[in-house]
C-alpha cells in the first residue's frame, strides 16, 4: 500500500513510501522497453510471493 507520495519533476523522481519502505524512483529521459518489462515483472513476483501465491499455481 502507497502511504505517501511525491514528484520532483525538475530532478525526474519520484518519493514514496510502501509498507513502511522509503522508495526513490528514477526516471530517464530515454524510453527502455527491456527495463519496464524487468519492473513489471519484479513487482508482479513481489505481489505473488508476498500473497503467498506460487507461479505453479498460475499455469493451466
Amino acid at each position: 500500500m502507497v502511504e505517501s507520495l511525491k514528484l520532483n519533476r525538475r530532478e525526474q523522481e519520484a518519493y514514496m513510501e510502501i509498507d513502511g519502505h522509503k522508495i526513490t524512483i528514477c526516471f530517464s529521459k530515454e524510453h527502455n522497453p527491456a527495463l519496464a518489462a524487468m519492473i513489471k515483472e519484479t513487482l508482479i513476483d513481489s505481489f505473488l510471493r508476498k500473497n503467498g501465491i506460487c507461479a505453479d499455481d498460475l499455469t493451466a
